[in-house]
C-alpha cells in the first residue's frame, strides 16, 4: 500500500517547526511542498534538502475542487514513485497544522494510500493578535473552528466564535470567502489577516482588496459587524444566556405556564399584522412568536422533556406523514383530516371533535366543529337555512327573557345556541366568524367615539346627555359610513 507523511510546517517561521517535523525533513525521504512560497521553503533550501512543489497545480486547476484533486492525484503518483525507489513513505508538507486546514488530506482519505499526520503549530494566534494592534485574544478555551476558505456553507452557516478561514491563496478566493461571510457576519466584522510577516486588522469587507495574500493566507475572525445577521443559533444561545443563573432574573422564573397566554397574544398580534397587510409588522411579530417556540423549548430542555430540535424533527416528520402523495409515492392526495385521525387514534367524528384544542377562542371554536360535521355532511346545503336558524334561536332567548322567573342555565343555553348559529351563517358565507366580529368591535369603537365627541363638542358629557340624543348621533354616523 502506498504511504504518505503529512508534515504540518506551521505559520511560515522555521522556528514554529516541532521537533518532529524537523527531522522528519531533514530525513533525506521524498519530499514535496504544497506551496514554495512559505518560509520553512526558504530554511530548506539552505539546509540543500532537495523538494518538489506542486505550484503549478494552482495555474492548472479551474477551481478548488480541481485543485483539490489534481493535488491528490500528484501525490498519489509521487508516492508510487516514492515506493519503487525505496524511500517510502512520501512526505507532503502544508502550511500550518497539517490536518486541519488543508482539504487534499480528505481527499487522499480516498486513495488506495496509508496516512500518517505529523501535526505543526497552528498560527501563533496570540502574536498575531498584538502585532495587528488588537489588546488581547477572545477566549478560545471552547476551541477554534477552522474552515478552508471554499467551503463556502461552512461559512455561511456562521460557526461559533472564533473561526479561522484558511487558504485564502488568491484575492478570487478571497472574493468567494468574503460573500459567504458576509451573509451572516456582516461586511463590516473585523478580523487578523495572517499573511506573511506583517499580521493586521482587516475586515470582511477589504478581505480581497488585501495586496499580499498566498497559499499560507488566513483570517482570524474576532467578532461579527455591527450589520451582521443573526440566525436560530443565535437566538437559542441569547435565551440560554438570559436563562442563566447570572443572567435576566424574569426570563430565568418564566414556566410553560407563566408563558401561555404570552403565545396567545403574539399570535393574535400576528393575525393583526396579516389583517393591515403590514408586512414589516408581520416581520416583526412571527419573530415573537418564534422567540415563543425557543422560549418554551429552552425551558423543556433544562427539565429534560424535548429540545428545540425535536420540535422541529416532530414537525419535519409530521408534515412529510401527512403528504404521503408527495413524499411516500401514494398515487393520490390523502385527505388531511383522516391523517390526523388515525395519528391521534381518533376513530369518529365526535373523538376529532373533543380533541379540539379547548383553549380556541369560543367562535373559532364553533367555527371547527362545524367544519368536521360537515366533511360527513351534516351541514346546512346553504347559509339562508342557517339564518332562518338563527331566528329561531333569536326567538327562543326572546321567549326565555319573558319568563317571569328565570331557571337557572337556561337562558345562557339560548344564547349559546343563538351564537353558535351566528357561527354557522358566517362560515357558510365564507367569513372568519372571529374576524367579522373583531370587525364588527372597531366599528362600534369608531361609532362610539363619533357619539362621545359630538356630546363633548355640545358641551355635555355622555351620563348627562339624553338616549335619544345620542341614539340621532349615532344614526348620524351610520349614515356617514362610519
Amino acid at each position: 500500500m502506498l504511504e504518505i507523511c503529512v508534515i504540518g510546517l506551521g505559520p511560515g517561521d522555521p522556528a514554529n517547526l516541532t521537533l518532529q517535523a524537523a527531522e522528519k525533513l531533514l530525513g533525506g525521504q521524498a519530499l514535496v511542498l504544497r506551496t514554495g512560497r512559505h518560509g520553512v521553503a526558504a530554511w530548506l533550501d539552505a539546509q540543500d534538502v532537495d523538494y518538489t512543489t506542486l505550484d503549478s497545480l494552482y495555474e492548472e486547476a479551474q477551481d478548488f475542487d480541481d485543485l483539490d484533486a489534481r493535488v491528490a492525484g500528484r501525490l498519489l503518483e509521487m508516492a508510487e514513485e516514492a515506493q519503487r525507489h525505496g524511500v517510502a513513505p512520501l512526505l507532503y508538507g502544508v502550511p500550518g497544522h497539517g490536518l486541519l486546514e488543508d482539504t487534499t488530506v480528505a481527499a487522499l482519505r480516498h486513495g488506495a494510500c496509508s496516512l500518517t499526520v505529523i501535526p505543526g503549530l497552528p498560527a501563533p494566534l496570540a502574536e498575531a493578535a498584538q502585532a495587528a494592534g488588537m489588546p488581547e485574544l477572545p477566549d478560545l478555551s471552547g476551541g477554534l473552528v477552522l474552515l478552508p476558505a471554499n467551503h463556502t456553507e461552512g461559512l455561511r452557516a456562521r460557526p461559533r466564535l472564533p473561526v479561522l478561514v484558511t487558504q485564502l491563496d488568491d484575492p478570487i478566493q478571497a472574493g468567494e470567502a468574503k460573500l459567504a461571510l458576509a451573509e451572516h457576519w456582516g461586511d463590516e466584522a473585523q478580523g487578523i489577516l495572517l499573511s506573511g510577516e506583517t499580521p493586521h486588522l482587516t475586515s470582511v469587507y477589504q478581505l480581497d482588496w488585501e495586496e499580499r495574500l498566498d497559499h499560507d493566507s488566513c483570517l482570524l475572525l474576532m467578532d461579527r459587524g455591527e450589520d451582521a445577521r443573526y440566525d436560530m443559533t443565535d437566538l437559542l444561545e441569547i435565551m440560554e444566556r438570559l436563562r442563566r443563573f447570572d443572567g435576566c432574573p424574569w426570563d430565568r422564573e418564566q414556566t410553560h405556564a407563566s408563558l401561555a397566554r404570552y403565545m396567545i397574544e403574539e399570535a393574535y398580534e400576528v393575525a393583526d399584522a396579516i389583517a393591515a397587510e403590514d408586512e414589516e409588522s408581520l416581520c416583526a411579530e412571527l419573530g415573537d412568536v418564534l422567540l415563543q417556540v425557543v422560549f418554551h423549548s429552552l425551558i423543556a430542555r433544562e427539565h429534560g422533556a424535548f429540545t428545540l430540535r425535536d420540535v422541529t424533527d416532530a414537525v419535519c416528520r409530521k408534515m412529510v406523514r401527512r403528504h404521503p402523495h408527495i413524499f411516500g409515492g401514494a398515487a393520490e392526495p390523502v385527505s388531511w383530516e383522516e391523517l390526523k385521525q388515525a395519528e391521534r387514534g381518533q376513530e369518529t367524528v365526535s373523538d376529532a371533535m373533543r380533541g379540539l384544542a379547548a383553549s380556541l377562542p369560543g367562535l373559532t371554536l364553533a367555527e371547527k366543529v362545524q367544519e368536521k360535521a360537515a366533511r360527513v355532511g351534516f351541514d346546512w346545503k346553504e347559509a339562508a337555512g342557517a339564518l332562518d336558524k338563527v331566528l329561531e334561536e333569536a326567538a327562543e332567548v326572546a321567549e326565555e327573557l319573558g319568563q317571569p322567573e328565570e331557571v337557572p342555565g337556561r337562558l345562557e343555553k339560548e344564547i349559546g345556541d343563538l351564537l353558535f348559529s351566528v357561527v354557522n351563517v358566517a362560515r357558510l358565507c365564507a367569513k372568519d366568524p372571529e374576524a367579522v366580529l373583531r370587525g364588527a368591535v372597531d366599528k362600534f369603537i369608531e361609532r362610539f367615539a363619533y357619539v362621545e365627541n359630538r356630546a363633548l363638542a355640545a358641551g355635555h358629557s355622555l351620563a348627562d346627555t339624553p338616549m335619544e340624543e345620542l341614539d340621532a348621533y349615532w344614526e348620524k354616523a351610520k349614515r356617514q359610513g362610519l
